[in-house]
């Protein structure tokens, strides 16, 4: 067993591991920090303030069941069952390297939660966001602003065409674009390269974005960029969705995670073979796949009773 050490200075390790070891990004890391620093806070209040505390509880299940008691007061389930994950992780990391003497993390209550189904658009709707996106104002013919106009049509060609994580577009470069052979090469979670087909549509947005992108447009150039030049983070390309949906009130919203839910239960209607929609999905277990079938079933329900040919008959 090492020294023991305080459970700061231990979260500033485990961030560090999860960044270079793990490949996270900066977004994750940073909320993963965040979910990490009020449990830090909260077993501080239990007089639990490094490793050796931890080891020495005599009743961790008991005091970890009142710091649940104490988030389900604050917060929803799904946010309790989230931020407990990440408490998992950060007490498997500390038994992985000999700060504890046992992983405290199966100790740890799970509040029950209620799987919901993932939101998603009607076909005809995301046609009609994509149009909408294509018709913005392109001041006059002013080439300064026509590009920002050209990257905000091609950030939702891209995110629905190819069913990317917000993160994953915003890492895009110009060299992980292969045109000839319709593939992009996308970094997702834990740093796990995949490549994903991408259609026309989104091919034609990149080449127009291209053409009138200013500046560096190399292989180690990011596709999507502010005004100023720099990478398009991902508070900047939820905010530019936002900002679609305000200039066209008659649209339903959505977010940008709900343009790759609409993309993998598009594709499932369709008849895409689910291993296939994991595959581009970047999904490492096919279970999370697998909720777009429930997607897809209430969907055929809801037509069926709309539909059927016997349905007036028993009405009437």
């Amino acid at each position: 067993m090492k020294t023991s050490a305080s459970l700061s200075s231990l979260q500033a390790d485990y961030l560090g591991f999860l960044e270079q070891v793990r490949r996270m990004s900066t977004e994750t890391i940073r909320a993963y920090g965040s979910d990490l620093g009020e449990w830090i806070r909260l077993l501080a209040r239990a007089e639990m303030k490094s490793s050796e505390d931890l080891d020495r509880c005599q009743n961790p299940r008991s005091v970890f069941r009142e710091l649940l008691e104490h988030r389900m007061r604050v917060l929803e389930r799904t946010s309790v069952s989230r931020k407990l994950s990440v408490l998992r992780g950060f007490f498997g990391y500390l038994k992985e390297n000999d700060w504890i003497s046992r992983d405290l993390g199966p100790l740890l209550p799970s509040p029950r939660v209620k799987r919901r189904l993932p939101r998603f658009a009607e076909v005809e709707e995301v046609e009609n966001m994509l149009v909408a996106a294509a018709s913005l104002p392109r001041e006059n013919g002013d080439s300064e602003v026509q590009w920002l106009a050209d990257r905000d049509l091609a950030l939702w060609e891209v995110m629905y065409g190819a069913g990317l994580r917000i993160g994953e577009v915003s890492l895009l470069n110009w060299g992980d674009l292969s045109p000839d052979e319709g593939w992009l090469r996308v970094r997702g979670k834990g740093g796990k390269s995949r490549q994903v087909p991408l259609g026309p549509p989104g091919w034609i947005a990149l080449e127009r974005l291209k053409s009138s992108t200013p500046g560096d447009r190399s292989e180690t150039t990011p596709v999507f960029r502010g005004y100023k030049g720099e990478r398009l983070q991902v508070r900047g390309i939820r905010r530019r969705l936002e900002k679609l949906f305000v200039r066209h009130p008659e649209l339903r919203a959505l977010s940008p995670h709900g343009l790759r839910h609409s993309y993998a239960t598009h594709l499932l209607a369709a008849g895409a073979d689910l291993r296939a929609i994991q595959e581009m999905l970047g999904h490492s277990q096919l279970s999370t796949t697998q909720r777009y079938t429930h997607v897809d079933l209430k969907t055929l329900v809801a037509d069926y009773q709309l539909f059927h040919p016997l349905k007036p008959k028993r009405e009437g």
